[in-house]
């Protein structure tokens, strides 16, 4: 239950940044989302203490939502870094 809380967690941010950056193509919105996924799924099992299959806690909660915004920072620089 906690992998899919920590997936949904990143999928909500990044699809929230592409709003907010307005991105313009799907791919770039796809990006978003997949890299706040996996942003917020690393930290949050590589952090947390207790079994991500049973519970989350708010400390997980936290790790997931930092990790997705450190994914998403990392999409956008090499976007940026490969436009221009």
């Amino acid at each position: 239950m906690g992998l899919a809380i920590l997936f949904a967690i990143g999928s909500i941010l990044g699809w929230l940044s592409s709003i907010i950056f307005s991105a313009d193509t799907s791919r770039a919105v796809l990006i978003d989302v997949v890299s706040g996924a996996l942003g917020a799924l690393v930290l949050g099992m590589a952090l947390t203490t207790n079994s991500l299959l049973e519970e989350i806690s708010a400390n997980t909660f936290l790790f997931g939502c930092i990790g997705a915004v450190a994914g998403l920072a990392a999409a956008h620089a090499v976007r940026r870094m490969s436009i221009g």
